[in-house]
C-alpha cells in the first residue's frame, strides 16, 4: 500500500476504505455506562462525510497544489442535496453534515418541513446544487412506508420515478411529483445525478430497519426522510 503524502491523497485513501468495506459488526463497550454489544454497520456511507469535513478545514480550497489558500474549501462538482433541519440558524451549512444527535426515533438529520411537503395532487420536493456546476440531468425516487413494530417499517414495493432536468450552480427547483398517497406515513425521497448519485442504489430498496436506516439518510444529503401527516 503507498503512503498517504498529501492530506488529499490521505481522504482518497478514507473514501476509498469507506467505498470498498461492505457490512460489518463491531463489538462496543461505549459509552461507559452501557454493557457490551454487538453493532451492525454498512459500508459505503460515510464517504460524503469524510470529504465534506475536510473541506470544511480547508482542503480544496485551490485547484493548484502549489498555492496556500486559509479557506473554506470548494464543494465537489456536483453536490446536490435536499434540506434536513441542520439547515437552521446562523451556523447551518446547507447541504452539509455538521454534527447532530443520531437517534432513530427522529432528530435534525431528518427532512426540513419545507424541503418535502405535500401538494394538492402529491408532494413537491425542493432540490438544491452547492456544487460547482450544474447537476444535469437528475432522478427522483420515493418510497412510502409504514410502521410495522418497534423500530421497523415496511415500504412499498416499488418506488414513485420522477425526472427533473437539472438544477444550476448554487440553486434550487422544487419538482412536483403527482402520488395517490393519502393516509399519514413516512416517505423517504432519494435524487441522484450521473456526477452525484446517492447511497441507495438504483436497483436497491431501503433499510427496514430504523437504526440501519438512519444511518444511511444521515450520511448522504441526496437521502432525505420525513414523516408526513394525512392529506386534508
Amino acid at each position: 500500500m503507498a503512503p498517504a503524502r498529501t492530506a488529499d491523497q490521505f481522504v482518497s485513501a478514507l473514501i476509498d476504505a469507506d467505498l470498498g468495506t461492505g457490512a460489518w459488526h463491531v463489538v462496543a463497550d461505549w459509552p461507559y455506562n452501557r454493557s457490551r454489544r454487538t453493532l451492525a454497520r454498512q459500508g459505503g456511507q460515510v464517504h460524503k462525510v469524510v470529504r465534506w469535513a475536510f473541506e470544511r478545514q480547508g482542503l480544496y480550497a485551490t485547484d493548484d497544489p502549489t498555492v496556500a489558500a486559509d479557506a473554506i474549501g470548494q464543494a465537489p462538482a456536483v453536490d446536490v442535496f435536499i434540506a434536513d433541519r441542520r439547515n437552521s440558524g446562523p451556523d447551518a451549512h446547507p447541504g452539509g453534515y455538521a454534527p447532530v444527535p443520531l437517534r432513530a426515533d427522529g432528530g435534525d438529520w431528518l427532512a426540513a418541513a419545507d424541503a418535502v411537503r405535500r401538494t394538492a395532487g402529491g408532494v413537491a420536493i425542493t432540490l438544491c446544487n452547492r456544487g460547482q456546476q450544474a447537476s444535469g440531468a437528475l432522478r427522483l425516487r420515493l418510497w412510502w412506508g409504514t410502521p410495522i413494530g418497534t423500530g421497523s417499517l415496511a415500504w412499498q414495493t416499488q418506488p414513485i420515478e420522477h425526472e427533473v432536468p437539472s438544477v444550476p450552480k448554487g440553486g434550487a427547483v422544487t419538482a412536483p411529483v403527482g402520488c395517490d398517497k393519502q393516509a399519514a406515513g413516512w416517505l423517504l425521497v432519494a435524487v441522484d445525478a450521473d456526477a452525484d448519485p446517492s447511497n441507495l442504489p438504483l436497483d436497491g430498496t431501503p433499510p427496514a430497519n430504523r437504526l440501519a436506516l438512519m444511518h444511511l439518510v444521515a450520511n448522504d444529503n441526496n437521502l432525505a426522510l420525513i414523516a408526513l401527516s394525512a392529506a386534508t
